[in-house]
């Protein structure tokens, strides 16, 4: 079993159900966002409250920087993430995925006055790129995407 976790300060809870889920958490779970993935769909999911989250997407892994700040916060294993939902919630929040492309992309800031992003991949031509979705919900929101293609 693999958990593709990063330490630094983070708890990981590895639940066996009918199928495997990994799920990591700060080691305060109310206070910061956490990162899922089960069956495939890794779900970010931020807080009731102001949320800075990338989500970059690599060739080898899938990464989650809570604070924009270079730390990898949580891991996963490119191989084992088919899509990508992030869900900012509450809070005015700023939330982005690098790399999209190859993995449907879904990115919903909920509630409040959210900055949401997606940036491609430059190094190919877009063709047969999976759809990126942005969503902003209630509020004064920010919808940026670059994509190729």
């Amino acid at each position: 079993m693999h958990t593709g976790m990063k330490w630094g300060g983070w708890a990981v809870l590895v639940a066996l159900t009918a199928m495997m889920t990994v799920f990591a958490t700060p080691a305060s779970a109310a206070t910061g966002p956490t990162a899922t993935l089960n069956l495939g769909t890794l779900t970010v999911d931020g807080t009731a409250e102001r949320d800075v989250v990338l989500v970059r997407i690599e060739a080898d892994r899938v990464t989650m920087d809570v604070g924009f700040d270079g730390t990898v916060e949580a891991e996963f294993p490119r191989s084992e993430v088919q899509r990508v939902q992030v869900f900012g919630n509450g809070g005015d929040d700023g939330m982005s995925v690098f790399g999209t492309g190859p993995l449907p992309v879904t990115v919903n800031g909920g509630l409040g006055n959210d900055s949401v992003g997606a940036l491609g991949d430059f190094s190919s031509t877009g063709a047969g790129d999976a759809p990126t979705t942005l969503i902003g919900e209630d509020g004064n929101d920010f919808l940026g995407s670059s994509t190729p293609g």
